[in-house]
């Protein structure tokens, strides 16, 4: 379970196995590294309806996750089991290798579940992948509008 609130990471996040991960009112930044749940797991996150402040910048607001521009790690965002996603994802610098994909949508689902984004999916690439029954569907009230800079400080 992910708290409310901002988790900046620098390195490999997974969710993998019949692991579960649920969040809501949360931000997810990768400074460093991939994340992956695409193995069958469970996850539900929803991103924060209100505005973050990081350093002089006050904005974020229904950011879910965002990559770092100097990160060539990848998104691959799955799960089974209804999975769901709220929120922007935003990664639009190019991936570590030129023939991967920058985001990866998908995975194996049962008879009936589906796999949700609601919001919207910025990435320099995407592909779908799997036998999942996807929904992703832009909804104004879950998008975010990006700030022009970001400066983060470790």
């Amino acid at each position: 379970i992910l708290n409310p609130g901002v988790y900046c990471l620098g390195d490999d996040f997974r969710v993998t196995g019949s692991s579960r991960l649920t969040g809501s009112d949360v931000f997810i930044i990768m400074v460093g590294g991939s994340i992956d749940t695409s193995r069958g797991s469970l996850v539900n996150l929803t991103a924060a309806t209100h505005q973050w402040t990081l350093g002089e910048l006050s904005a974020w607001e229904n950011m879910l996750i965002y990559v770092y521009p100097d990160n060539d790690g990848v998104v691959n965002l799955g799960g089974g089991n209804a999975s769901t996603y709220i929120g922007t994802i935003y990664a639009s610098s190019p991936p570590h290798a030129e023939s991967q994909p920058k985001c990866a949508i998908g995975g194996e689902t049962k008879a009936g579940d589906k796999l949700s984004v609601k919001g919207q999916v910025i990435c320099y690439t995407i592909t779908v992948h799997g036998n999942a029954d996807i929904d992703v569907t832009y909804t104004s009230s879950n998008v975010s509008q990006t700030p022009q800079n970001i400066t983060l400080v470790r």
